[in-house]
């Protein structure tokens, strides 16, 4: 199967990075979730993954849920998405529409 990458670094307002951020990938065409942790630099990839659009969600205990609505992976590519966590307040969630570099 012909497949694409989504990678990323998460990290804080001040540019820190942030070691086990909850990522999910969904599948915007099926709904199908991929999850993964980011690691001790605050990086994730998700491999194996269909051309199509793709939202990526990432959580963090004491940051803001943040969205990235639409990430356009392509065949033998690596889409890469920069995460930035803002600090938390009760019931925040942030929604980018679009931050994407190929």
């Amino acid at each position: 199967m012909l497949t694409g990458t989504i990678k990323g670094t998460v990290t804080d307002p001040t540019d820190a990075v942030i070691p086990s951020a909850a990522v999910t990938v969904t599948d915007l065409a099926t709904n199908k979730e991929y999850k993964v942790v980011s690691d001790g630099d605050g990086t994730f990839t998700v491999n194996n993954l269909p051309n199509g659009f793709f939202r990526v969600t990432v959580e963090r205990a004491g940051f803001a849920k943040t969205q990235i609505a639409q990430v356009q992976v392509f065949v033998s590519r690596i889409s890469v998405v920069p995460v930035k966590l803002e600090v938390a307040k009760t019931g925040t969630e942030v929604v980018v529409e679009a931050q994407q570099s190929v």
